[in-house]
């Protein structure tokens, strides 16, 4: 069997991706600003999660670690710069909500809604 090398710099180089990449990323980003204005707060937070936030961690990812560009939100402190870190950092932290009181509310309502694991 051979052994395959990784291409770090030929994948992180992909003009091709880039393009589509951007593209796709610019296109979205209206769907954001509808919902928010429809009142779809819910709608909204998924829509910025998925077209906003992960495009935006697998294009950091593949510009600083193109090895782990499937990786999404997982090791971003180790594989980051601290400044991109602390910029992801903030775009994750929603005004007035604490994330560890969110999360055992939704651990809650989910053994509520299907009972207990």
């Amino acid at each position: 069997m051979n052994e395959q090398k990784f291409d770090k710099n030929c994948f992180g180089k992909n003009n091709a991706f880039r393009l589509k990449s951007k593209n796709v990323f610019g296109f979205f980003q209206y769907q954001i600003e509808k919902e928010i204005i429809r009142g779809r707060y819910i709608d909204a937070l998924a829509y910025y999660f998925d077209l906003t936030l992960k495009p935006l961690i697998r294009s950091l990812r593949i510009k600083y670690n193109p090895v782990h560009y499937n990786f999404e939100f997982r090791y971003l402190y180790d594989e980051f710069p601290v400044n991109i870190v602390k910029e992801i950092e903030a775009l994750l932290s929603i005004r007035d909500i604490d994330l560890k009181k969110k999360h055992k509310m939704a651990i809650d309502i989910y053994n509520r809604e299907f009972g207990k694991n």
